[in-house]
C-alpha cells in the first residue's frame, strides 16, 4: 500500500475508497484511517459505509435521556471503537455532537436519516 503522510492510523474493519483532489488519486484502503484528516486533505468518501462497533437506538426518548445514556455509552467504550446513535429528538442531535467533542471524541457523521430522525456516529478517542 502506497504511504500517504495525512493517513495516521490504519486499524479499520471496513473497505474506504477515497478519491483525494489535491492528489489526483484513488486510495482503496483496508484498514482504519482518520477519515477527518483525509477529508481535511481534499478526499472524499467514495462508497463502503463506516461500519459501528456498538449502537444505542434511544429513538423515542426526550432530553436529556438521549443525551445522557450516550455519554455514559461512550465512557464504556474502548478507544477506536465507533458508536452508532439513533435519535429522534431535535435538540439532542445538536447536543450530542458537541458534549462528544467536549469529551474529547470525534464525531465522524450526523446523517439525517428520516423526517425527524438522525443518525450519529462517534469515534471513540
Amino acid at each position: 500500500m502506497q504511504s500517504f503522510p495525512f493517513i495516521k492510523n490504519y486499524e479499520f474493519f471496513a473497505q474506504l475508497h477515497y478519491v483525494c483532489a489535491k492528489r489526483k488519486v484513488k486510495l482503496i484502503l483496508k484498514n482504519e484511517v482518520n477519515i477527518a484528516i483525509l477529508e481535511g486533505k481534499g478526499c472524499r468518501l467514495m462508497s463502503s459505509e463506516i461500519k459501528p462497533t456498538q449502537s444505542l437506538d434511544v429513538r423515542g426518548e426526550v432530553c436529556p435521556y438521549p443525551d445522557v445514556m450516550t455519554q455514559k455509552k461512550v465512557k464504556s467504550m474502548k478507544p477506536g471503537e465507533i458508536l452508532e446513535v439513533l435519535i429522534d429528538y431535535p435538540l439532542s442531535a445538536e447536543r450530542i455532537p458537541e458534549s462528544i467533542k467536549k469529551m474529547g471524541h470525534e464525531v465522524l457523521k450526523v446523517d439525517k436519516i428520516g423526517s425527524s430522525e438522525w443518525r450519529i456516529l462517534i469515534k471513540i478517542k
